[in-house]
């Protein structure tokens, strides 16, 4: 039964409320945007200089963000230089074999025209002996 009481009573204050709200609500209105302006422009100083601290570490991040960039593309670089050197090396070193494997070619061909001009048939012998070996 209280409860009941208590809720009407609830009810009749909210109601009462509500009708004083509609009927002076351009005077809440004014006071809610008189009392908005004077929490925003009563300290703009801490305002400022939080707004400066934020700024000055943005710029810190930002600056550092920046040389971490220009490390990682410092290393691509030098990753990719040493991967150029590595390949122009290989080449290098696969025309010189090339070149050392020719030279001994030419010279086991001199070689066996060599003997073959010497004793006739040392080519098929020299022939025969590597496919035995094998």
């Amino acid at each position: 039964m209280i409860e009941m009481i208590t809720m009407a009573a609830i009810k009749e204050f909210f109601s009462k409320l509500y009708s004083f709200c509609k009927k002076y609500w351009q005077l809440l209105a004014g006071m809610s945007i008189g009392i908005i302006l004077f929490l925003i422009s009563r300290d703009m100083s801490g305002m400022k200089k939080t707004m400066k601290k934020f700024k000055e570490s943005s710029s810190e991040e930002r600056d550092r963000s920046l040389e971490i960039e220009r490390e990682k593309n410092t290393k691509v670089d030098e990753a990719i230089n040493k991967f150029e050197k590595d390949i122009k090396d290989a080449a290098t070193s696969l025309v010189e074999r090339d070149e050392r494997i020719k030279a001994e070619k030419d010279k086991e061909v001199d070689d066996l025209l060599q003997k073959e001009s010497d004793e006739r048939g040392a080519i098929a012998e020299e022939i025969q002996k590597k496919i035995d070996s094998i």
